[in-house]
């Protein structure tokens, strides 16, 4: 929301600094200006009634809702980058390349006392090395 339709529904309103204002709080019969009215580096309008009044009573009373106090979130195309959540921590991470290079040391044994890799036995080295690739890539992502 842009903060003048604040502003604009406020009496007394004077400018205090950038982006920072006082004016009369619409909530209680005031006199002389008591409400706080700053605008965060996020776009949040932040208001303060030093009198006592809380917030509700304050945006309520100008016909406002707390929604209104919010910078309108971009559009889902217009993020950088989606949040993920990784499935997994680090140490799950860890404990995946424990044991997939137990699996390739008991294969590298084998290889040096001259035994030929089987097939499956080649099939599971390939398996613990993409595993291994994956567990680096859920910790450094």
């Amino acid at each position: 929301m842009d903060v003048n339709l604040l502003l604009n529904r406020l009496r007394k309103v004077k400018a205090t600094g950038r982006d920072k204002w006082l004016a009369c709080c619409p909530a209680h019969d005031d006199k002389n200006p008591s409400l706080s009215v700053r605008v965060a580096e996020n776009g949040t309008i932040l208001i303060r009634c030093w009198g006592g009044c809380g917030a509700a009573d304050v945006i309520g009373a100008v016909g406002l809702s707390f929604s209104d106090l919010f910078p309108q979130a971009l559009p889902p195309q217009q993020h950088s980058r989606p949040r993920i959540r990784q499935p997994f921590t680090a140490d799950d991470a860890l404990r995946c390349l424990a044991s997939e290079a137990g699996v390739i040391a008991i294969a590298a044994a084998d290889i040096v006392e001259g035994r030929k890799l089987s097939t499956v036995d080649s099939e599971r080295i390939d398996l613990a090395m993409g595993r291994i690739t994956d567990a680096v890539g859920y910790v450094y992502g």
